[in-house]
């Protein structure tokens, strides 16, 4: 009838060994690539996979450096020092105003108004003017944000901008679908506040 029970073997210290290996653990994807800028470039793995981050770790008196994600045909144990350089310098510039970049929706390169993505064996590292106004060549020029209105109570402007699905009005940091019934190159300066401050 005895509750009391005691284990057969002391297990603190195999805990604390196992608590070791695991901060261990965290700690093994922390690489030194190369350095830039003075400051040491590592590979890290975090929690939406590999990255490369410029400098030391943010603390509550310094600011949070700069990270790039790893693209997905990189595989971490293959990545160079020239290509972690690349990765924290971007957007790199190639001369005669193109630049090459990485954003949400993948690589791509730009110039002026004009915008490609990257695929195939064209790719961030390698590469070159040439090729990328090879690759420009053809591409209609984006058209500039057209400023239709200011907001009544905030003044942010009211920015008529072209996306990847169409036209929409920008204020702010906030994006609004132009509704069904609008002709965008016909909006008025009354049809811009309307559409934005319409309650949802």
């Amino acid at each position: 009838e005895c509750d009391y029970t005691k284990p057969l073997a002391d297990t603190h210290e195999e805990e604390e060994n196992d608590a070791a290996r695991q901060n261990t653990a965290d700690h093994t994807e922390d690489k030194v690539m190369c350095q830039h800028d003075g400051a040491n470039v590592y590979l890290k793995k975090g929690p939406y996979g590999y990255y490369v981050q410029l400098g030391e770790d943010a603390t509550a008196t310094t600011e949070k450096p700069k990270r790039v994600a790893l693209p997905k045909f990189v595989k971490p144990e293959e990545l160079t020092a020239e290509q972690a350089k690349i990765l924290i310098s971007l957007p790199r510039q190639l001369g005669n105003n193109i630049e090459v970049n990485i954003s949400k929706f993948g690589q791509y390169v730009k110039q002026g108004g004009k915008t490609r993505t990257l695929s195939g064996a064209d790719n961030i590292f390698n590469i070159t003017a040439e090729r990328a106004e090879e690759l420009l060549q053809n591409v209609v020029v984006k058209p500039e944000a057209k400023v239709l209105a200011k907001h009544p109570k905030t003044g942010e402007d009211i920015v008529l901008s072209k996306g990847r699905y169409g036209m929409y009005l920008k204020c702010g940091k906030n994006n609004y679908a132009i509704p069904k019934g609008y002709a965008p190159s016909e909006l008025s300066e009354a049809d811009a506040v309307k559409i934005v401050t319409a309650k949802k």
